[in-house]
């Protein structure tokens, strides 16, 4: 029976000790870091943030009933303010590029629906004829060359 408790009382020790070597790798300081001019902390930098203004503008804004068709919500838009485009009109439909950083959470993947559905009505409409996407899978290295690549 001992003989089984020993490569158990093995790993144990090796995990509290792999353990105790990273918890002490978080602890060093690296020389080459130069400490901070005093700034940031405080109250003033909250002030450098927090809009009251916009706050309470986007707070109101969560009782407007939005603007547009109530089937399609990616459509609807809350308190739209409208700029004249007639100068960037041209004839025909478009290719349409997009490089996705990536669809790895929640918030991104209803992104990517709400442009997908978005497209068909863009096309339905003659306004973009295809897309092309890129997905970068969180890279940013991917990404800055997919848009380069979009580019050229």
């Amino acid at each position: 029976m001992r003989t089984g408790l020993k490569p158990v009382l093995r790993t144990a020790v090796a995990l509290v000790g792999a353990s105790a070597l990273i918890a002490l790798a978080g602890c060093t300081t690296d020389p080459t870091v130069e400490p901070g001019g005093g700034e940031g902390g405080g109250e003033d930098s909250s002030e450098e943030w927090f809009d009251q203004k916009l706050y309470d503008r986007q707070f109101e804004e969560r009782d407007v009933v939005p603007e547009g068709p109530e089937d399609k919500p990616y459509l609807q838009m809350i308190n739209p303010e409208m700029g004249d485009t007639s100068e960037f009109k041209s004839e025909g439909g478009k290719k349409m590029c997009f490089a996705n950083a990536s669809i790895s959470n929640p918030w991104r993947q209803t992104g990517w629906i709400t442009m997908n559905e978005q497209l068909k009505d863009l096309k339905k409409n003659g306004v973009i004829t295809e897309m092309e996407t890129r997905d970068a899978q969180d890279n940013d290295d991917t990404q800055i060359a997919d848009i380069d690549y979009f580019i050229s």
